[in-house]
Formats: C-alpha cells, structure tokens, sequence
C-alpha cells in the first residue's frame, strides 16, 4: 500500500472537510428562543430589549455553528432612545451559498454632539440644567440596510459581494445648545450607500480554534467521567462528548471482556 505524506493529509483535512460539511443533509429542526435583556447605550441606561430568534442547528463540524438564523430584536430607553433590528443568516442553507442581511431603524435620543473640527473646546459651564441642559446632545435616527453574499467556486475559493445603505437624520433638542448654533432648527440629513466585490480564499475547518475546541471537549469528558466514577477513554469519550454526556461501551466498561 502507498504511503500517503503528511502534506496529502492536510490538504484533505482543510479542503475536504469543510465542503463535507456543506454537502450533508441537515435534518435539524428549526427552534426559538425569546427571551428579554438589559443593555447601555453611550447617554442613556438602561434599555430594555427583547430578543427573538429561530434557529437551524448545523453539523457538529461545520464552519458555522448554525446552518440558519433570523432573529428581531427590538429594545427602548428611558429618555426616549429605540431601536428595532431584524436579521438573517444563512452560512449552510443552500449548498455552495452563503447569505447574510440586516435592516433596522435607531433612535438615539441623547446622542453626543461637541462641534466640527479639531479646534472644538468643550466648556463645562455651558450646561445648565435650567436653560440648556442638552446642550451638547442632539437626537439622531438612523434608517440602515445591508446584505453580504458570497458563492463557493473551488476548494478554498470563493467570490464574494455586498453592499450596505445608511440614512441619518440629526436634530436639535429643546432649549439652547451647540448643534443649533452650528446648523440652526433644521434637520441635517445623510444618506450613504457603499458596494464591493472581490474573490476570497477561507482555508478555516470552522469559525473557532479547532485545537481550543478538541482541548475543551477532552476537560469535559474528564470531568464527566471522574463524576461517573468511570477511567477517561479519550477516543469514546469526545465521541460521546458531543451529545451532552459520557457513557459507557460494554466492551470499555470495567470488568467486562
């Protein structure tokens, strides 16, 4: 029999197994989770948000831990500030595709203005609590999209493509300040809008460190087997690892044959 080099082996380990992965049919169901949090922004804590998600689970060894996923999140603040994003994701949905867009509106109430320029010299003094106690905050909504899709060509090879919108609209809040003595009442409105194309070469097994992943799933089955009161088997053990437990083979067991 031939003997296979060391260069061969790694060569199918990081161009075949990832496209493995993508090839297999994934027959995992999709399942939701919803649950609610609290953040901060820059001017303003605390917000409450609220997070849905549907989720497809992907093959263990996958590059992505999910083959797909859409999710909303909509939060709100005290002092007015809101915001709403939906989401999805889809690394391993189709094969040899890979999809991702976001689209969501912001309001930030309390946001930070300080001037234009290098030159600009903040005054502490300038705010006052009875005349101008916004007085370097403005409000900002944000209106914003973008989508990012690539095709798999060849082994590590892929081409890939995106493009994103973003429409910003600023206004004074009541009382004096310094956004109204650089722009007036009016709202100063921003619209940009960016694209890119370009080939791209991923050589990554997965999204995280492999070594890290195998180190953390060999400390676990230890653990799970010292608590089993059962020796560590390495080779079964991270096989059954993966399914959230440690067992027993009846040919690993002790004092069987």
């Amino acid at each position: 029999m031939r003997r296979i080099s060391r260069a061969t082996l790694w060569a199918v380990v990081v161009f075949a197994v990832p496209l493995a992965a993508q090839e297999s049919k994934n027959t995992a169901p999709w399942k939701d989770s919803f649950y609610p949090l609290l953040i901060s922004q820059a001017n303003e804590f605390p917000v409450l948000v609220v997070h849905f998600e549907e989720r497809k689970q992907a093959d263990y060894f996958a590059r992505s831990p999910f083959a797909g996923r859409f999710q909303v999140d909509i939060g709100g603040g005290t002092k007015g500030s809101h915001f709403a994003l939906v989401g999805f994701d889809a690394p391993l949905l189709w094969k040899d595709w890979r999809f991702a867009a976001r689209a969501g509106a912001a309001k930030a109430a309390r946001f930070g203005y300080f001037g234009l320029g290098n030159n600009t010299k903040f005054i502490e003094d300038s705010v006052d609590d009875d005349t101008s106690p916004f007085f370097y905050r403005m409000k900002r909504n944000r209106y914003f999209g973008s989508a990012e899709i690539s095709r798999h060509i060849h082994g590590p090879f892929y081409i890939a493509a995106a493009a994103d919108v973003e429409h910003s609209i600023l206004t004074d809040l009541p009382e004096n300040s310094l956004f109204r003595q650089d722009f007036g009442t009016g709202d100063v409105t921003d619209t940009r809008m960016s694209g890119a194309g370009s080939p791209s070469c991923s050589t990554r097994e997965t999204m995280s460190s492999t070594p890290r992943r195998a180190s953390l799933r060999r400390r676990r089955c230890r653990k799970e087997a010292a608590a089993m009161d059962t020796p560590a088997l390495p080779v079964r053990c991270e096989a059954t690892c993966r399914s959230g437990k440690a067992r027993r083979s009846p040919r690993e067991s002790p004092g069987r044959e």
